[in-house]
């Protein structure tokens, strides 16, 4: 059983047939049938704990689902490390582990930057939106080099990054659901909400939150986007003339003539 403090949460002993398991899949127990269960470990954050888990810079997992478009057709199957299932009306949903970083706390949910490793392929993976609003995220001690690729010239083809990486500090350093790869980018563009009552594994806290907070869309005391932020009510009053200035301004050029005319 996990129980979690304002200090993360904690765990017995884990299960041997469960002390290693891939960073991408969902588990699937030995000699069962056609039916995957999520690892025990993602546990929901209990009431009193929640304090202490869901704050600025927590890293964390969970089973996330979106829907997965139209061009998937409906029917089931696996995309790299997602499963696509069908849904009321032949819809179809995309379901994976997906790592998110709190970057803004809220009642009842928090709003979230996700982890991406795109197919093991960074930042260099075609067609990808926005690249530049991506940076390193990692777990050890030194950052990880740029991924690159040979083109088709036989030319190095790198990542080019411009955004200041982010370490994380980890949770369990032994456990291997607690280590992000090396190609994981954390991506600054798309902002998600995340309920409080899901089930989530703790990876561990973002160690140098400056540069999280600097780059995130979000300002985590206030919630307002950057780009709104350049166009605040600040900005706008230094703009303004001061017509206090030029009341005091015009007042002392009366006194003086009144003071001048009486000594005439």
């Amino acid at each position: 059983m996990r129980r979690l403090n304002v200090n993360g949460p904690t765990f017995d002993p884990i299960p041997e047939d469960h002390a290693y398991l891939p960073q991408k899949r969902i588990k699937r127990e030995k000699n069962s049938s056609d039916v995957e269960r999520l690892d025990p470990r993602y546990r929901v954050v209990l009431p009193k704990d929640s304090k202490g888990f869901w704050k600025f810079g927590r890293t964390f997992a969970m089973l996330w689902s979106e829907p997965a478009g139209e061009k998937l057709g409906p029917w089931g199957g696996t995309r790299n490390s997602s499963h696509i299932s069908t849904t009321w009306l032949n819809g179809t949903v995309m379901s994976e582990i997906r790592r998110f970083v709190l970057v803004k706390e809220g009642h009842g949910s928090c709003q979230c930057l996700a982890i991406h490793t795109y197919s093991d392929r960074a930042t260099l993976k075609r067609n990808l939106p926005d690249p530049d609003n991506h940076a390193i995220i990692y777990t050890g001690e030194e950052c990880p080099n740029e991924h690159y690729e040979i083109d088709d010239n036989n030319d190095l083809r790198y990542e080019e990054l411009v955004l200041d990486p982010i370490q994380v500090e980890p949770h369990n350093k032994r456990d291997s659901l607690c280590i992000l790869s090396p190609l994981s980018r954390i991506n600054y563009t798309k902002v998600y909400t995340v309920e409080k009552d899901v089930r989530v594994f703790n990876i561990g806290m973002v160690k140098n939150t400056p540069s999280l907070e600097v780059s995130s869309p979000l300002k985590s005391s206030e919630g307002v986007p950057r780009k709104a932020r350049r166009h605040s009510s600040s900005s706008k009053d230094s703009k303004k003339p001061d017509t206090r200035s030029q009341s005091r301004t015009s007042s002392s050029r009366t006194s003086d003539s009144e003071r001048k005319r009486r000594q005439g």
